[in-house]
C-alpha cells in the first residue's frame, strides 16, 4: 500500500476495521488510572466474554489504531484506554473508535503543556463521548464531574450516566504479608479484594465493578477477575531485591499519581530507613513550578531519610528558602549525576520508593541495587 500520509492511512484503516467488527467498544480516559482500570476491566470481562484490550498503553491517535489493528475482530468486548496530549487529539480518537461505553477516571494535572486549565482538559477528554455512547461512568470526587455530565447530555440526551458511588464502599482491611499486598473491601454489599497497593486502585476497581454489574456479570466473576488481573511492571510494583523493599512506580508520573504513592507508603507503615527517588513531571507548561513545589512540600512531610530529586524542573524549587535548607533533600539535573550518591546512601534493609515520568527512565535505578 502506498500513501502520502502514513498516520492518516493508519487511522483510516483502524476506523474502517472498527466498523466491520461487532464487539462492544469501551473507552477509558482520565489523567490517571487508565491502564490499571483497563487491566481490571479486561480481566473481569474475560471471565465470561471473549475480550481484547489496548496493547500496552498505546492510547494516542497513533497508538489506538495500532491497538485496534492487533485485534482479531471476533471478540465480544474491546477495552481501549485513550489519552490526549494536544487539543483536538480526542476528536480523531472518537471518530476512529466511536465508543458505546466511556469511563472517565479523573481529570488532573497531567500533560498540561497544551492546555490552559483543567476545564479545558475536561472538555477535550469529553470529546470521546459521541451520539452513539450509551453509558458513561464518572468519578464524583473529580471536580469536573458536573461539567462532564452536562457535556455528555448535550451530546446524547439519552445517555445513561453512572457514578463510582463511594457511599456504597467500605474498606474492610489491608494486609502486607511476605511482601504481598492486598486490600479487602465491600462494595454494594459484596466482598472483593485487589492485590496491589493504593486506596486509589480501589476507585479504579469500583468503576469496573459498576460496569460489570450493569452488563450482568456475577459477583463471583467480578471477584475472580479482580484477583487475576495482570499489571504492567513499574506501576505500583512492590518487589524485594536482595534485602531492599522497593516500591517501583517508575512507569509514569504526575502530581496526582505522586499523591497516590504517598498514600501507599503511609499504608505500608515502614519502620526502616526510607529513601525516595523522585523524577520530575513533564509536559506541565506554566504549571510546572507550582506542581513541583507542591511535590517537594509533600515529600518532606513523609519523613524520608533521603529524598533524591532528579530533573531541571526541581532546580527552580531548590531556590525556595523553605525548601533549600532541608537536609534530607538532594537535587540533581540528571540520572548520571545522581546515581553514585544514591548507591552510597543505601543501607541494608532499607525501603526505596521510585517515582517519575516515563522520560526519566527511573527503572534504571533497579540495576544498581
Amino acid at each position: 500500500m502506498l500513501t502520502t500520509n502514513v498516520v492518516t492511512c493508519l487511522q483510516n484503516l483502524a476506523a474502517h476495521f472498527i466498523k466491520k467488527t461487532r464487539f462492544k467498544r469501551i473507552a477509558i480516559t482520565g489523567s490517571n488510572g487508565k491502564t490499571t482500570t483497563k487491566e481490571m476491566l479486561y480481566s473481569i470481562l474475560s471471565e465470561r466474554y471473549k475480550t481484547c484490550k489496548t496493547w500496552g498503553n498505546l492510547n494516542s491517535d497513533i497508538g489506538l489504531p495500532l491497538s485496534i489493528l492487533r485485534t482479531k475482530g471476533d471478540e465480544e468486548y474491546a477495552v481501549f484506554e485513550v489519552g490526549i496530549s494536544y487539543v483536538g487529539e480526542m476528536n480523531i480518537i472518537a471518530e476512529i473508535l466511536n465508543p458505546e461505553i466511556v469511563i472517565v477516571t479523573n481529570v488532573s494535572y497531567a500533560h498540561m503543556q497544551a492546555f490552559e486549565d483543567l476545564k479545558i482538559v475536561a472538555y477535550e477528554k469529553s470529546k470521546i463521548i459521541t451520539k452513539d455512547t450509551k453509558m458513561l461512568i464518572l468519578n464524583e470526587s473529580c471536580p469536573q464531574h458536573v461539567y462532564l455530565e452536562e457535556i455528555a447530555k448535550s451530546v446524547n440526551s439519552n445517555i445513561n450516566i453512572f457514578y463510582f458511588e463511594f457511599h456504597n464502599l467500605q474498606i474492610r482491611s489491608f494486609s502486607f504479608v511476605n511482601d504481598k499486598f492486598s486490600y479487602d473491601f465491600t462494595y454494594k454489599g459484596c466482598d472483593y479484594s485487589i492485590l496491589l497497593p493504593g486506596k486509589h486502585n480501589i476507585c479504579n476497581a469500583i468503576s469496573c465493578i459498576n460496569l460489570a454489574l450493569f452488563l450482568g456479570l456475577s459477583e463471583n466473576e467480578i471477584r475472580n477477575g479482580l484477583l487475576h488481573a495482570d499489571f504492567q511492571k513499574g506501576r505500583a510494583e512492590l518487589v524485594r531485591i536482595k534485602d531492599y523493599l522497593v516500591l517501583n512506580d517508575s512507569y509514569n508520573g504526575n502530581l496526582s499519581s505522586f499523591m497516590a504513592l504517598k498514600e501507599m507508603i503511609l499504608d505500608l507503615e515502614i519502620k526502616d530507613r526510607k529513601i525516595i527517588v523522585l523524577g520530575s513531571f513533564k509536559e506541565l507548561g506554566k504549571f510546572a513550578y507550582e506542581v513541583h513545589k507542591t511535590a517537594v512540600e509533600e515529600v518532606i512531610l513523609m519523613n524520608f531519610d533521603k529524598v533524591f530529586l532528579i530533573g531541571e524542573e526541581f532546580q527552580a524549587v531548590k531556590r525556595v528558602d523553605s525548601l533549600s535548607s532541608n537536609s534530607c533533600l538532594f537535587y540533581f539535573n540528571n540520572f548520571e549525576s545522581f546515581i553514585d550518591c544514591f548507591v552510597n546512601a543505601l543501607e541494608s534493609g532499607c525501603f526505596i520508593a521510585i517515582k517519575g515520568s516515563r522520560t526519566n527512565r527511573l527503572e534504571r535505578v533497579l540495576d544498581y541495587l
